[in-house]
C-alpha cells in the first residue's frame, strides 16, 4: 500500500484513492465551492487534491459521500487549474 504525505487521509489500494477527506464527491470537481467552504485550509486542500492523483496514478476515486467514479482528463484539467487557486473563506 502507498500512501501520500499530506494532511488528508488517503488509502491507496494499487490504483484507487479511497479520499474521504480530499473528495466529496465526483461534483465537487466542477465545483470546488463544495469543499473549500468548509475547508480549513483550502489552498492547501486543492494542491493536495492533484497533487495525490497524479503522484499515484489514481484512475478511480471513493469519496467520502459519493458513489465511486472514473478520473477523467478533463477531471485532471480542473484539478490542475485548481491547485494553484486563491479561495477566500473569509
Amino acid at each position: 500500500m502507498d500512501s501520500c504525505a499530506c494532511p488528508y487521509s488517503v488509502v491507496m489500494r494499487k490504483n484507487i484513492a479511497f479520499e474521504g477527506d480530499l473528495f466529496e464527491s465526483e461534483s465537487d470537481i466542477e465545483n470546488p465551492s463544495y469543499w473549500a467552504a468548509v475547508s480549513e485550509r483550502p489552498q492547501l486542500q486543492a494542491a493536495s487534491r492533484y497533487n495525490t492523483v497524479t503522484q499515484f496514478s489514481v484512475r478511480y476515486i471513493i469519496p467520502g459521500h459519493g458513489a465511486m467514479f472514473q478520473l477523467t482528463e478533463d477531471h485532471l484539467k480542473l484539478l490542475a487549474s485548481q491547485k494553484n487557486s486563491s479561495y477566500d473563506v473569509s
